[in-house]
């Protein structure tokens, strides 16, 4: 089925396939066009995010230009060391072999970004991708308008299209995006859409890296220093407006820590973003109106049928995108905020915790979620959490910041998600990994070859049971050497000449 992007990818791949994207200078060139552009757009682009998230200039320099500079510069820094062949140790009956594996580019690479980190989770993937040698397609959110127009705007003033290109619009544009083969898909959203994407791929055997979401749970037990935990609740939830996939989506604990921990919650927020959080330049805004309505519905029905209190917030004003920091206590597991992802400035509190295990069955009772949070000075709680539970990532006594670590890997499991990014992963997940198996002539020896003596497959069964040591490849000839030169004196020195000398070494062993 023909699609009216093919040219396009078409030419991207003519790149790719002329081996133009292999070398490191390319590649690091390719990344320093990209911190070029950081450093004269930046401010064009915190221009963007303000218009479609109401994010203050240090929220967007926090939560994305600050971490795509540091993501740019850290694969600059490490590309030279992941280009090279990984040495892995080989087989003892495969020596004196020696395996590798070299890191391939795979392509052209489709990179859907999502619309509540519009230009981080366009730019990221981006760089990765140039870093592991790939040709790139970017399609921006069209919910995140002036972003998109921003990436359509400025990125072809600094790639040419045959590199990069961006494709504006809405379900249509993907739709036609998605006939064409590509070589990987990376997709930031939620589970319903990345069902569509992942069928969508299977078409062609496209692998894929899902980055969706779901709920996150948070547990605060009796332990939790309840202070701390209030406030970095507060800043990790409602940064961005309560839009951050990874962001704590619900709270499970004790009937006698509820009123104790919603209270600090309360004086929490109003720490972070004053009496009257609309006017705090730190607090965002909503994406559109749909989406504030949607929140809007949830906690009036929530709260008028007796499903949720109201501790704080709940006023939303359509015109300005203003949806107050809201906590809500009481919430039962029937009410409408806990039926779906919340992707917005609302933190209910279940008070329906007796122990730990109650936890561990309300969450794996659900779909797996991107990340499981415990607030607790229970070592024993916070491990038994940890292992009785699956998902993305698990964090003790606060939560998001993991994402800022270039060095854990960063994705779903489940409804949450299909591999892992950040750091050394981003660009694993844009290589094709590929296995490497050298072995030279001047010794070939006969034991690995039919018919087999009894020896012979005694011989082979024992070393089959060896663990293959780890040597230097360079090392390997001397290492034969001194094995060879070791048998060749034991079969001249032994009475019964090599056939014994292998007997006697057997039974030494066996």
């Amino acid at each position: 089925m023909s699609s009216k992007y093919q040219p396009l990818v078409d030419n991207l791949r003519k790149t790719y396939e002329r081996k133009t994207t292999i070398p490191l200078a390319w590649r690091k060139t390719q990344l320093e066009v990209l911190m070029k552009m950081m450093k004269e757009r930046e401010d064009e682009f915190h221009t963007a995010l303000q218009i479609d998230l109401g994010k203050g200039f240090f929220e967007s320099w926090l939560t994305e230009t600050s971490l795509i500079n540091g993501n740019i510069q850290y694969f600059y820094d490490n590309l030279e060391k992941w280009m090279k062949p990984q040495e892995v140790p080989c087989t003892p009956m495969l020596l004196p072999a020696k395996s590798y594996v070299i890191r391939e580019p795979l392509g052209v690479i489709l990179v859907i970004a999502p619309w509540n980190y519009p230009f981080q989770l366009a730019i990221v993937p981006l760089a990765a991708a140039l870093a592991a040698g790939n040709t790139v397609v970017i399609k921006p959110s069209e919910i995140a308008t002036a972003t998109s127009k921003a990436l359509a705007k400025i990125i072809p003033e600094y790639f040419d299209k045959s590199v990069v290109n961006i494709v504006e619009g809405g379900v249509a544009e993907t739709t036609e995006l998605l006939k064409c083969k590509f070589d990987h898909i990376f997709f930031t959203g939620s589970p319903r859409v990345g069902q569509i994407i992942y069928e969508a791929a299977a078409k062609h055997l496209t692998p894929v890296t899902l980055e969706l979401g779901g709920k996150s749970p948070v547990v605060v037990d009796e332990t939790a220093d309840l202070d701390v935990t209030a406030k970095r609740l507060a800043w990790t939830k409602f940064m961005n407006c309560g839009q951050t996939c990874v962001a704590p989506d619900y709270v499970l604990c004790p009937a006698s820590v509820q009123d104790k921990l919603a209270s600090k919650l309360e004086k929490a927020i109003e720490g972070l973003y004053g009496k009257n959080p609309r006017d705090s330049p730190d607090f965002a805004r909503v994406i559109n109106e749909g989406m504030g309505n949607r929140l809007f519905r949830m906690v009036k029905d929530d709260t008028e049928k007796g499903k949720a209190e109201t501790v704080t917030g709940g006023k939303w004003e359509s015109q300005t995108r203003y949806f107050a920091p809201t906590v809500l206590k009481n919430v039962t597991t029937d009410s409408a905020v806990m039926q779906e992802e919340i992707f917005g400035p609302v933190l209910p509190i279940l008070p329906i915790l007796d122990n730990i295990e109650d936890a561990v069955n309300f969450i794996s009772e659900r779909p797996k979620p991107l990340s499981a949070i415990i607030f607790s000075k229970d070592k024993k709680n916070q491990e038994i959490l940890r292992s009785k539970t699956s998902s993305g990532s698990f964090l003790i006594n606060d939560a998001v910041v993991h994402v800022s670590n270039h060095h854990l890997p960063f994705g779903g499991v489940g409804n949450s998600g299909i591999g892992r990014f950040h750091g050394p992963y981003s660009f694993d997940i844009f290589c094709n990994l590929k296995s490497v198996h050298d072995n030279p002539t001047f010794l070939d020896p006969s034991l690995r070859y039919p018919p087999y003596t009894k020896t012979e497959q005694t011989i082979i069964k024992y070393a089959s049971k060896l663990k293959a040591p780890h040597i230097p490849q360079s090392l390997v000839p001397l290492v034969i050497g001194v094995v060879v030169g070791a048998v060749i004196v034991g079969s001249v020195t032994h009475p019964g000449g090599l056939a014994g000398f292998a007997s006697q070494l057997v039974s030494k062993f066996i």
